[in-house]
């Protein structure tokens, strides 16, 4: 397995090139940028398999059309909560900023604990709603694709169409549960691990309010 990361789009959301050892790639999070998305499949010789989304804001999915119209036969995977904000730019907060976004209508949605294949890779989501009502993380391995969720040092927004407080923390107190230690390739900014994260991270093991009563 072999991850490729580049930041793109106006707000450099990090999108990412999981590749198998047959060169086969899964596209997360294509923010914007399709050009350079697709410059960088041509550059390492990769075929696109699969799309797939953590969560449905504008700047993961910018480059979306794109990448759509170059390869129509490729799926689009998101959380099934989410997939309302493909269709509606004041959802997926596009039309907040006067941004041009053509609506996508063929996806494929998917559940908490779903799983893909991609050649010898499992790719497991994770339904971690609080972001936004459908955000995931897909688990690949050792390696945790966490979108908006979980950054280095600190968490997404929750004051966003669909979005939470009490929800983002029960999802993190899922994450700090999880088995073992992972790599975290997050939405925004530097890579982590959830090890570090447990051990530094404020937010992580915060109970909710509802968890005291």
């Amino acid at each position: 397995m072999k991850i490729i990361k580049k930041p793109v789009g106006l707000l450099a959301a990090n999108c990412y090139l999981l590749v198998s050892e047959q060169e086969n790639a899964a596209v997360i999070d294509p923010g914007g940028d399709a050009d350079v998305i697709m410059d960088l499949l041509r550059e390492h010789k990769l075929s696109l398999a699969m799309i797939l989304l953590t969560h449905g804001h504008f700047d993961h999915i910018g480059g979306l059309f794109g990448l759509h119209n170059a390869f129509p036969g490729v799926p689009i995977y998101i959380q099934q909560a989410d997939g309302e904000m493909l269709t509606d730019p004041v959802k997926n907060l596009s039309a907040d900023l006067g941004m041009p976004y053509s609506p996508i209508r063929d996806f494929i949605p998917l559940a908490d604990g779903d799983t893909l294949t991609l050649d010898e890779l499992t790719i497991r989501l994770m339904h971690v709603p609080g972001h936004s009502k459908g955000s995931s993380v897909y688990l690949v391995g050792e390696a945790m694709f966490s979108g908006d969720t979980l950054f280095r040092g600190s968490i997404g927004r929750h004051d966003l169409y669909g979005g939470d407080y009490q929800t983002i923390v029960r999802s993190l107190s899922r994450l700090a549960a999880l088995d073992g230690d992972y790599t975290v390739y997050p939405g925004h900014g530097e890579d982590t691990t959830l090890g570090y994260e447990r051990r530094t991270n404020p937010y992580l093991g915060m109970m909710s309010y509802d968890d005291y009563l």
